[in-house]
């Protein structure tokens, strides 16, 4: 909740979130509550990921197999610069 509230995330922002691990997926899960519209999720291990794909809001990318291009990469690279980092 710490790095949410810390990233003054407002109503409508997109977050991203590197690591899906316990802290991550909690991490990515407050930046939900605390307003964002959609969260990506990305790390290596596709069990990780099944996980926090999960929950309704949260966008899991396998970064290690993850390929620049295609509509599906335009989307994502649009959704990644409105991020509050």
């Amino acid at each position: 909740m710490q790095a949410a509230t810390k990233a003054g995330i407002k109503p409508g922002d997109i977050a991203l979130v590197i690591g899906a691990g316990p802290i991550g997926v909690v991490t990515a899960l407050a930046a939900l509550a605390g307003g964002c519209s959609d969260v990506i999720i990305c790390d290596l291990f596709d069990e990780k990921l099944a996980v926090a794909a999960s929950y309704e809001g949260l966008h899991a990318v396998n970064i290690k197999n993850r390929r620049p291009g295609g509509e599906s990469g335009r989307t994502h690279q649009r959704q990644w610069r409105r991020c509050r980092v």
